[in-house]
């Protein structure tokens, strides 16, 4: 589902209680079930986020280290090379 799916399925189970006239008392749970619903998405969205970046700074980090090491190597090859001569 998109955003917009999501949230015109909160408003609608959030209207409820304007579209039936009732004298039955659960009705007025409806629009705290909508909220509870889009305060639950809104922490997926969030925590999808999170792990996102997450999993995108340790494979940064990784491919920093790998970088590093292959940089520090050439560079004792180099020294190694010049004391050589």
């Amino acid at each position: 589902m998109v955003d917009h799916d999501i949230e015109r399925n909160t408003d609608y189970i959030r209207g409820t209680k304007k579209r039936f006239s009732t004298d039955d008392n659960r009705i007025d749970a409806y629009p705290q079930i909508a909220k509870l619903f889009e305060m639950y998405y809104n922490d997926k969205k969030r925590v999808t986020t999170i792990s996102f970046d997450t999993k995108n700074f340790e494979k940064r980090t990784q491919e920093c280290i790998v970088g590093y090491k292959s940089k520090e190597q050439r560079l004792f090859d180099r020294d190694n090379a010049m004391k050589a001569r």
